[in-house]
């Protein structure tokens, strides 16, 4: 049973269109996802990506081990590397996305393929360089992407926080000694012929300049549009960026049909099972034939006394905002994000004080109402049991 309190069922009924796909897309450096997922999902409800990028996954500082399952995002399949800092990718379980390994691998990348149609396939990678990489580790990041590029896809896609502030992005110059990383990642970017679409600077910290550290590359200038930075998550000093990926796209759209088993009639269920005659029906029976017999019997009453709900996914809903999520929460996050987009505009020390007072403000009441919704199901736990699984 899913978490939309139903269940499979064997009809299903699948169709193939062609249709032109806009992808929309996110990334961030989050700088530790654990305390920031209550955040980012509220985000997730409000943007409703499709593909989604985050950089620094893992705590800069902690002896607890950060596993996979912790960074799982409901609706989404995920593609994480906790190597290092860490870095995760997204794609919505839809686009049935496939894991991507690279001939040469690099400490902090993910890669996965997204099948666009029959003959032409996407690779959408997501990387993190330390500013503090050894020479190493900054050469395998780059055989990590000319690998991945090699390949020939038809349409490629890469983000990530590369920490090269000495590159200026608007003229394609490196302001660095020859024998700086930032010159041979430079040199690699254009051997591969990719386009950087990011301009402005996406690292904010009041009192120093702010730079383009957060990097977004395609294999051609026209799939990307309406590219904008946005609130960061929590206090992370890095800018969220929102963009729109264009392309072909051939899906397989399935139709399932789902049990609704929380409108169960299991008053009737209980009458039909025990109106059986159970003795006559498994005497004789080995085991296995038992099994098969109850669960007949089973199913039966279940097409009788649980209705079904048919989910299409080519309509492709609105994610659902929260449980936890209150009037209160919402007002301070927009209000966060309000206060950030003045600092924006303004660079004026006033105003990042106040968007510092306004995140704080945000951290602390998304933090209030997951609270208050757990609380709240504790409470209720003995009258309403279900509400606490579900």
């Amino acid at each position: 049973m899913d978490n939309m309190k139903g269940q499979d069922c064997p009809a299903e009924n699948r169709t193939e269109c062609r249709t032109v796909a806009d992808f929309t897309c996110m990334h961030t450096n989050i700088d530790s996802i654990t305390n920031k997922m209550d955040e980012l999902n509220a985000i997730i409800t409000e943007q409703n990506p499709d593909i989604i990028g985050i950089t620094e996954v893992k705590p800069k500082y902690t002896n607890c081990q950060l596993s996979a399952q912790e960074s799982n995002i409901d609706g989404y399949t995920a593609f994480v590397n906790l190597s290092g800092r860490g870095v995760a990718l997204y794609v919505k379980n839809c686009f049935g996305a496939v894991n991507l390994k690279p001939k040469q691998e690099a400490d902090a990348a993910v890669w996965c393929t997204l099948k666009i149609t029959r003959t032409e396939t996407m690779a959408i990678g997501v990387v993190y360089r330390s500013p503090n990489s050894t020479e190493q580790q900054n050469r395998s990041m780059e055989a990590n992407i000319r690998s991945a590029a090699d390949d020939q896809f038809h349409y490629f896609l890469l983000m990530g926080d590369f920490n090269f502030p000495e590159i200026d992005w608007n003229i394609f110059r490196v302001n660095a000694a020859d024998n700086h990383p930032a010159v041979s990642f430079m040199n690699c970017i254009q051997d591969l012929f990719l386009h950087q679409h990011m301009l402005e600077p996406t690292h904010y910290r009041h009192g120093q300049t702010a730079n383009i550290l957060d990097l977004v590359f395609t294999n051609g200038e026209e799939p990307v549009t309406d590219l904008l930075c946005t609130v960061p998550i929590g206090k992370s000093q890095h800018s969220t960026l929102t963009w729109t990926v264009t392309c072909y796209l051939q899906r397989s759209f399935t139709s399932t049909v789902k049990h609704c088993y929380n409108k169960a009639n299991f008053e009737g269920i209980r009458e039909l099972l025990s109106m059986a005659s159970w003795e006559d029906k498994l005497n004789g029976l080995i085991l296995k034939e038992m099994w098969c017999e109850i669960k007949e019997s089973i199913l039966d009453a279940v097409k009788l006394y649980v209705p079904v709900v048919t989910y299409n996914e080519n309509k492709n809903p609105q994610r659902r905002k929260p449980v936890w999520m209150n009037d209160r929460a919402l007002a301070a996050l927009k209000r966060k994000k309000k206060a950030y987009d003045k600092y924006l505009r303004s660079r004026d020390g006033k105003d990042y004080i106040e968007y510092v007072k306004f995140c704080n403000t945000a951290k602390s009441e998304v933090r209030n109402a997951v609270r208050n919704y757990e609380k709240d199901i504790a409470g209720k736990a003995k009258k309403n049991p279900k509400a606490f699984y579900c």
